[in-house]
């Protein structure tokens, strides 16, 4: 039996040799980007492997650490971010009924869902406004027929499946009245943030991939950034990492194979034939190896 051994070259391996080849020596004015630091320490040891000597290295970044270089807005932490929220929903509150009162305690889950909807929203792209309209109205929709099956309510709104059916039109009312103050909120929290100089990471990816006059294209600092490993990309990503490729600013490098990415049932390929065929993106290292096939 043939040793496959000799092929069977780790991934980051392959991406240091391939980077050597096109750079050689001098990548001082190259960024390589992964999703978090894991693989960084791997890729250093193999690019010295390489070189031999002493060359100029490459910078390293998470693309969170890449994206933050986008805005001089410093980054709001998750907890500031909560009470600033409860301040803005309060007080909206209260315009529409003086006596509302309502503890930071209560807020605190609902905040952290409102946030994380918030963040979804900026990382997609979604326009806010029509958003929330559309949903409201299959919300709507669901309380005028409460006849419906539970699985035809489940198909027109997911989150009604979790109320109990003796509190479902009580619990509706108070969402409903809910969801009709979330754009004002998402607004005036987004607001809020900009007059304090201050920002949070979708939101910084978001005004990053819409062209922002207030972000700078971090892209435009480095001779070539190098993505690596990507797997899953969020709406402002795909947007972000297609611009930056057709301005021959990015290389992709992606782990795959054969196997699972020409096969449209394996789930394992998903993301990247989706990256490939729908965003466009080029692997660097050319078609993918057929390991696992054996071929």
């Amino acid at each position: 039996m043939e040793n496959n051994t000799q092929i069977q070259i780790p991934f980051l391996q392959q991406v240091a040799r391939d980077i050597v080849r096109r750079y050689g020596r001098d990548l001082g004015n190259i960024a390589i980007v992964f999703n978090n630091q894991r693989p960084v320490h791997y890729l250093k040891k193999y690019l010295a492997d390489l070189q031999g000597q002493v060359f100029w290295s490459p910078q390293f970044f998470t693309v969170q650490e890449f994206l933050r270089q986008s805005t001089e807005r410093q980054e709001i932490n998750r907890t500031a971010q909560v009470f600033l929220l409860n301040q803005l929903y309060t007080a909206l509150q209260r315009e529409q009924n003086p006596g509302f009162e309502d503890s930071l305690d209560q807020f605190f889950p609902i905040g952290e869902i409102m946030l994380d909807d918030f963040a979804q929203l900026d990382y997609e792209l979604v326009n806010v406004d029509m958003i929330f309209r559309e949903l409201e109205q299959i919300a709507r929709l669901d309380r005028q027929f409460d006849f419906l099956t539970e699985e035809q309510q489940q198909f027109l709104v997911r989150f009604w499946s979790a109320f109990s059916k003796d509190r479902q039109t009580e619990m509706q009312a108070r969402f409903l009245q809910l969801w009709r103050l979330l754009p004002q909120l998402y607004h005036r929290f987004h607001a809020a943030l900009r007059e304090q100089h201050s920002h949070t990471i979708a939101g910084i990816y978001r005004d990053l991939a819409e062209g922002s006059p207030e972000s700078k294209d971090v892209a435009a600092d480095f001779q070539q950034v190098i993505f690596v490993g990507f797997n899953a990309l969020n709406a402002c990503e795909s947007r972000l990492f297609r611009y930056w490729q057709e301005n021959g600013k990015a290389l992709f490098y992606f782990d795959a194979d054969t196997y699972y990415y020409e096969d449209p049932q394996m789930e394992a390929g998903h993301f990247i034939r989706q990256n490939i065929g729908d965003h466009g993106l080029v692997n660097a290292l050319g078609e993918f190896p057929a390991r696992l096939s054996g071929r």
